[in-house]
């Protein structure tokens, strides 16, 4: 399997999330990692004020001639405009690659009350789905999604349960659960990405889904712990792959 990963993601210039954070996540574990424009964001770690798409046809121009050098067969997505958009991009990647693996991380809402997606139509929902290998919705998306948990790998991130974080991945026969202590007042801009980008990076190097979930979660909670600041750093941290 190729150690490329690419991250379809949105251009945050505050480096703490979308695109820019997912190629630092993927080099910190040592993979290689490249990246497609979505959408300019106008935003820091704090505040986001206004966004500006990218159209589909720039979005796949930009895969069509990245794909002409370098073979991937790990691609997460992030922030992206609509089902509409997301499909076609989807189906593009598959048309490239039957087999490649592609994980959604799903941003309805921006941590700083942005809504980008209030509605998501049900029948496309679920044939979009059925193309995806994972999925990672936080709690306040995952209700978007648990009607297709009998079909799909979901991994629901953040459940609170007595000071503990419980991620819940389901998987075509079971429930797996993976389990850490909550970290106060270490809240950090772009924790889903870091942790789905970990997810990719894993399983571009041999992981199992299972192990890469582990592994994600371990290494998140090292990014959240690695400063005082909203911005996390990948200094020193230790990769768990």
């Amino acid at each position: 399997m190729s150690r490329k990963v690419l991250s379809i993601a949105g251009l945050d210039p505050s480096a703490g999330a979308g695109v820019l954070q997912d190629v630092k996540t993927l080099e910190a574990h040592h993979v290689d990692g490249f990246g497609v424009c979505t959408a300019l964001t106008f935003q820091n770690e704090k505040d986001f004020e206004d966004v500006k798409w990218t159209s589909v046809e720039d979005i796949v121009r930009q895969i069509e001639v990245l794909f002409k050098t370098i073979q991937v067969s790990i691609v997460k997505i992030g922030l992206i405009e609509n089902l509409n958009v997301l499909e076609q991009v989807v189906d593009y990647l598959l048309e490239c690659n039957s087999n490649m693996k592609i994980i959604w991380d799903p941003i309805l809402k921006a941590s700083a009350g942005f809504t980008f997606h209030s509605e998501l139509d049900r029948k496309q929902l679920e044939g979009v789905l059925t193309k995806i290998y994972l999925v990672t919705p936080n709690q306040n998306e995952k209700e978007a999604f648990m009607e297709f948990t009998d079909n799909n790998f979901i991994l629901v991130k953040g459940q609170l349960e007595n000071n503990v974080v419980v991620d819940l991945l389901y998987l075509e026969n079971e429930v797996m659960e993976f389990k850490r202590a909550m970290l106060f007042n270490k809240d950090k801009h772009g924790t889903g990405c870091v942790f789905s980008a970990t997810i990719a990076a894993s399983l571009a190097k041999g992981l199992d889904l299972v192990e890469a979930c582990e592994s994600a979660q371990k290494y998140t909670a090292e990014f959240m712990n690695s400063t005082n600041t909203l911005l996390g750093t990948h200094i020193k941290h230790e990769v768990y792959v």
